[in-house]
């Protein structure tokens, strides 16, 4: 069952053929009783898990960096379309085109403006949306509302 723990020792001007004594050899081979622990299928297979595990470290990197610029993502975009919304309902108020500078706004802060509403009491309702490469292209999309104090329901 160990008989790599009973090999005998070599002389230091031996030269290794390959092959491993004639004792040793039939104790290991695959027509003894328990095939031995050095079966020949068996080798090159701590270079196969050796190579799975690096790959399975590198793919656990991969989804952790990729979940962060997910989330960075997510936040960009919602910061872009609150700024969006904070500044077209400033815009209304002060006489100025309020989906024009949303707009600008949005660009700035590295979105899109995918839509721009009116709401009552000069309520504004902006979504930004930005694409995002990670496995494949995604668009991540936020929605702000900006304005006075509703007195009616909020825009849906």
């Amino acid at each position: 069952m160990f008989a790599f723990l009973s090999l005998p020792r070599r002389s230091q001007n031996h030269i290794y053929s390959g092959h491993l004594p004639l004792e040793i050899e039939s104790r290991l081979s695959p027509e003894g009783s328990e095939g031995g622990c050095f079966g020949v299928e068996e080798r090159g297979s701590g270079t196969a898990w050796a190579l799975m595990l690096v790959m399975g470290i590198f793919a656990a990197g991969y989804l952790v960096i990729a979940l962060a610029l997910a989330h960075q993502a997510r936040w960009q975009v919602q910061t872009a379309a609150d700024f969006g919304a904070l500044a077209a309902a400033t815009a209304w108020r002060t006489g100025f085109d309020p989906c024009s500078i949303a707009q600008q706004t949005v660009v700035r802060n590295g979105g899109e403006l995918a839509n721009c509403q009116f709401g009552p009491n000069g309520q504004m309702k902006v979504t930004a949306t930005l694409r995002v490469n990670l496995i494949g292209p995604h668009h991540v999309t936020a929605n702000s509302i900006a304005g006075p104090r509703p007195t009616t329901p909020v825009i849906e």
